[in-house]
Order: C-alpha cells, then structure tokens, then sequence
C-alpha cells in the first residue's frame, strides 16, 4: 500500500485514489483535513501584531513567523479572531475563546438497520450491499468534501480535528462556530431532502485556548450526550438544549440586544443585559413553579428596567424586548443573552 505516491503507471495498481481532483481521472478520495494558515494580509492585521493580545514574546514571534511562512495558526491566534471592534478609534471587544464544535447523525445504526431493511415486508427488503455503500458514502461525503469547501471559503478560521463518517470535531472562534453549527445543519437537512429519520445533533463548548485538546473532547462528548437524550434533532449551547428550529429565534434575540448596546451611544451597556439574565432566569424559575414568592416578581421588574430606559431605547428596541419576554412564552432568553454579553465584554 502507498500513500501519497506519485502513480506513473497505473497499471501496476489494482485501485489508485487521488486526494484532489487530477488530470489522470483516479477516482477522488476526500479527506477532511482544511486548517487555518496565516495569510499575507494578516500582515495589517493588529491583533496579531499587538503586544498587547500577544502578552508573551513567543505569541508575537509565532505570528510573525506565521506571517512569513504561511503557517497554520495557533490556537491562541484563531481565538483572536473572536475580538472585534464597532470602528476604528474603538477599543476591541468580545472575549478571545474557543469553541469546540462536535456533532454527528442521531441513530445511524439504526437508520441502517431498518431504514433500509422492512424486517415484517420480507419481499420489500432494500438492505442491499449497494444501497448500504451509497447511503455510507454519501454521509462521509457531506462530512468531509462538502464541509471541506464551506469551511474555506466562509469559515477560514476553523481548525478540523476529524470529521467523516457521520461525525465532526471542529474548533473555530466561538462565536463563527455557533454561526457554523447552523449553516452544518441547514445544509445537512437539504442534503438529505429533509428527511425527518435523518436528523444531526450538536454541542458547542466554549474553552481557552490553553486547554488541552484531549480534555475539552471529553466535555465535548459528554455536553452531545446531553443533546441527544433530550431528543433528536438538539442542539447544546451555553448550557441550554435546545431545538434546531428554535435557532432563528434565538438568532433574533441576540441581534435585538446586540443592537441595543451598539446603537445606544453608551447609554445602555453589558450591566443592562446582565439585569436581563438575572429576569430571564427569575422568569424560567416562575414558570417552572420554583420560589414564586420572589420569582414572580420578574415581570414587574422587567417593566420598570424598560421604563427607567426609556428614552434610551429606541421602539424597535422595546418591542424586541417585550416580545423576548411574553409571560409564559417558550422563547430561549438566556442563549441570546449570554451571547450577547460575550460579544460586548472589553
């Protein structure tokens, strides 16, 4: 067996695979290997630059060399790129973490099992060895070429520990990995023509970029456990299960809270929305039936939050809110919230 030999006659080979697409027609094994490299224009990019976010002196020296060399980044200076800045004479906000993307197909043992076999209809059975091969390398294809693409053109900050099979190990800056886990599923459900039996669960895991690999995989794995034994087709993010379909809702919130912030002049900051989470949580607490002597007092003080901003919010802003917050609604505050607060933090 040879790996990365160059074939000159094919002949001699009873199977050749190329790792590209090539001009000799083998046919083409995709490996989902895609890192993040340093590229030129990261030569005017001030966060790898800056001293001040490379506190050390080897930081500094790796992104220069990086630079130079077009070297895969760090884990530190992928976290980086988690920082951002409203304009230029602003300060850089956010928080330099990881996030560790791991997912994979609910139940494919038993998708193969009897979603290709009818155990009680003998004579419609299609567990065939050619139905099994395609429906496998179908799923790694998605897994590893199609995600291969869609990581280098819109999510170039994403490292690949493996992905294939019917699973993935991703790590990225948190908030493009939360942006990733839902593009990874919106594509999966059209790849499969939304197929209800066909479903993927995930978990996102926040961490520094110190921390081992093989420790936070652990994590990982157990917060992916905790998805799918609240059901299939779960998402685990920030501590919170919840629905794929409850995404763009959530997705919602944030940006009402993040615009909030940035359009407010400073007259309204992260000390605001951390009074949101603690209602968000008094609320949840409410509705579950929890303390209610002190927890129902969470709407009164919503609205007083609201009235002593009045004028500080603008009407899109309120309605945002209000709507957030409906007594007795199944809408997610907390994932909102919290992201909100990661992304403003100094």
């Amino acid at each position: 067996m040879y790996f990365l030999k160059d074939v000159k006659d094919r002949e001699e080979f009873y199977l050749c695979y190329s790792l590209k697409p090539s001009k000799k027609e083998f046919p083409v094994r995709y490996i989902a290997s895609y890192v993040p490299r340093f590229k030129e224009e990261d030569n005017y990019n001030e966060i790898y630059l800056n001293p001040k976010f490379n506190p050390k002196k080897e930081l500094l020296d790796e992104a220069k060399n990086g630079i130079k060399n077009r070297s895969i980044k760090t884990f530190h200076h992928i976290a980086l790129c988690s920082l951002w800045k409203p304009n230029e004479k602003d300060e850089y906000k956010g928080k330099a973490y990881l996030g560790v993307l791991k997912a994979d197909v609910d139940r494919l043992g038993f998708i193969f099992s009897y979603g290709l076999n009818h155990p009680y209809r003998p004579f419609s059975n299609k567990l065939t060895l050619a139905r099994f091969c395609f429906l496998s390398r179908m799923l790694n294809f998605f897994f590893t070429g199609y995600l291969t693409k869609v990581l280098e053109k819109n999510f170039y900050n994403t490292y690949t520990v493996f992905a294939g099979g019917d699973d993935l190990f991703l790590i990225g800056p948190w908030e493009e990995m939360i942006k990733l886990a839902n593009k990874i599923y919106t594509d999966f459900r059209k790849f499969t023509g939304n197929n209800p039996d066909i479903t993927l669960s995930a978990s996102l895991t926040l961490i520094k970029p110190r921390q081992p690999v093989n420790s936070i995989a652990h994590v990982a794995e157990e917060n992916l456990d905790k998805a799918k034994k609240a059901g299939r087709d779960r998402f685990f993010i920030f501590s919170e299960v919840v629905k794929w379909e409850d995404f763009k809702e959530i997705e919602e919130g944030f940006e009402t809270i993040h615009s909030i912030i940035t359009q407010s002049n400073g007259k309204i900051g992260t000390s605001f929305v951390y009074k949101l989470l603690r209602l968000a949580e008094m609320k949840e607490k409410f509705e579950k039936g929890e303390d209610i002597l002190q927890t129902g007092k969470w709407h009164a003080m919503f609205r007083y939050l609201i009235g002593k901003h009045f004028k500080d919010l603008t009407e899109n802003h309120r309605e945002g809110l209000i709507k957030m917050f409906i007594p007795g609604s199944t809408h997610m505050l907390k994932i909102p919230i919290i992201w909100a607060i990661l992304k403003n933090r100094r």
